[in-house]
């Protein structure tokens, strides 16, 4: 846990496994299933489950995730979606019903583990739930980026007693940095996932329990919605950029993001640029291209219930088109940001398999204070509000996990959590694709992103060279000067393919920590 702090960190590589996850707990927990013969799916369940209990601020089980794997011994790469989907009933929701038990979605964390499992696992549940199980039981140190976040959010974990039997001394006072987190309904919910799985989330005892707290609070989760939820495994969406070969999740999962974006990268002149963060014209040129993207990004339904758009969207002409338009219209005031409460981990093992993997609250941290048999019940249902869903639909969710292919071998496997993941990912798959950055030398340079939730401006970290920021805002970028390392920046928890071998650097935004297996 002493290694849980945010900061510079080295890179480490393998002739073998290696997993990259922004917690050191969660990754040796990943780590331990490579030494043992796991395969990346392993490891990044591991890591993800270990995750829920030891980064609470960022994920939960009734949460949703997605995964991007590529089956070495296949030759193919596959998208798992296990998001969010709404309740089978109309929601009409407010700021206020957001936060109450109507604000609730049908959660996907539980199923997509499973389906992950069971199609690319090779270890059982009890083995991959080991290290979360005894966590949760034993204890987890606070750590200083977790505390900062108890103490920013008190009020609502104060405000019910299930929030100060985990989070607080006695009761009565915020556990802080040094004490442990005891979450024994959470170590017995695990067990009880460990032994059942679904036939205790979503058809057994846990689903109506969950049905009946949320009914109290004015929710519409039924049994049915429950155990009718099902995770979708689909071929992943593949583009190109340049000489490299582009895979990642489709709508709604946001992974298309990454595709559009560096579609109209590829429009861009780099031979006489610096990088990024050395050059206004491609600094410019890439912020208003993260912008549009995310932007409309919330535009992406499930196609089970609108028009699947995906041919367009990643299409070059529809890259040139949109390049076109937004030079003519230039910088926007703000974008819609997504919260930072999200985890993104990277596996690679001996076997070829590569997973990138991102899981996710899919709200602020414990916003409406909501928990059940030791588990924060996330405000999963305030997504609607962003991109109108029907009844029974998945719902919409930014993305930018992927795995780049050179000549059908994997060069580069990375993603983000955050408001700025795909500005992140964006400035960082620049440097290493087109620039020859090493993952090291890439993490550690400052970026520019968002600053937080709701309409914002665009947010630039101290280091950039303050000629390029002022050259920036005469252009009519409207930029906030933020510190270093800033968390909503994203975090780039990625593995690159480095004179043949495996290479990770923990992002400095976070406390994560690279392992090899």
């Amino acid at each position: 846990m002493e290694r849980a702090r945010q900061g510079r960190k080295a890179a480490v590589a393998s002739d073998s496994g290696l997993i990259v996850s922004s917690h050191p707990i969660a990754t040796e927990a990943g780590a331990m299933q490579l030494r043992d013969g796991g395969t990346a799916c392993d490891a990044v369940l591991a890591a993800a489950i270990t995750q829920t209990v030891v980064e609470p601020q960022m994920t939960s089980i009734a949460g949703m995730m997605k995964l991007v794997y590529h089956d070495a011994s296949a030759g193919e790469t596959w998208w798992l979606s296990a998001g969010h989907r709404a309740p089978g009933v109309p929601l009409r929701l407010d700021a206020e019903s957001v936060l109450g038990g109507r604000g609730v979605a049908v959660p996907g964390w539980w199923a997509g583990f499973e389906a992950a499992s069971r199609r690319f696992g090779t270890k059982s549940r009890r083995t991959l739930m080991t290290t979360a199980i005894e966590l949760a039981r034993e204890g987890v140190e606070v750590y200083p980026q977790l505390y900062g976040v108890m103490y920013k959010e008190a009020e609502q974990l104060g405000g019910s007693a299930a929030g100060r039997e985990i989070f607080y001394d006695a009761g009565e006072t915020l556990l802080v940095p040094g004490r442990l987190i005891r979450n024994r309904r959470a170590a017995e919910t695990l067990e009880r996932l460990a032994e059942e799985g679904s036939d205790h989330f979503y058809r057994g005892e846990f689903a109506r329990g969950l049905c009946e707290f949320l009914g109290r609070r004015e929710g519409v989760l039924s049994m049915a919605d429950l155990e009718s939820y099902e995770a979708v495994w689909s071929k992943a969406v593949t583009g190109t950029y340049r000489d490299y070969e582009i895979a990642t999740s489709g709508v709604p999962d946001g992974g298309i993001n990454i595709i559009e974006a560096l579609n109209m990268v590829e429009l861009l002149d780099l031979a006489d640029l610096a990088a990024p963060a050395e050059s206004e014209e491609l600094c410019f040129e890439l912020m208003l291209i993260a912008q549009d993207v995310l932007e409309r990004g919330a535009e992406q339904r499930d196609p089970g219930a609108a028009p699947d758009g995906t041919g367009t969207l990643i299409s070059k002409e529809y890259a040139t088109a949109r390049h076109a338009l937004l030079k003519m219209a230039g910088p926007r005031v703000g974008v819609e940001s997504p919260h930072v409460g999200t985890d993104h981990l990277t596996a690679a093992d001996q076997f070829g398999n590569v997973a990138v993997l991102m899981h996710t609250c899919t709200a602020d941290p414990w916003i409406n204070g909501l928990f059940h048999e030791g588990i924060a019940i996330p405000a999963s249902a305030g997504w609607t509000t962003r991109t109108p869903t029907p009844p029974g639909a998945r719902i919409t969710i930014d993305g930018a996990e992927n795995i780049a292919f050179r000549d059908g071998k994997p060069v580069l496997a990375s993603g983000s959590p955050s408001g700025s993941l795909l500005p992140c990912v964006l400035q960082n798959m620049v440097n290493i694709l087109d620039f020859g950055m090493t993952i090291e030398e890439s993490v550690k340079r400052p970026r520019f992103g968002f600053t937080g939730v709701g309409s914002c401006r665009l947010a630039i970290e101290s280091g950039m060279p303050e000629e390029l920021t002022a050259g920036l805002e005469r252009r009519g970028m409207q930029l906030k000067r933020i510190g270093p390392y800033d968390e909503y920046m994203g975090s780039y928890d990625a593995i690159s393919w480095e004179d043949g071998r495996l290479v990770a650097c923990p992002d400095p935004r976070r406390t994560g920590a690279a392992a090899t297996g």
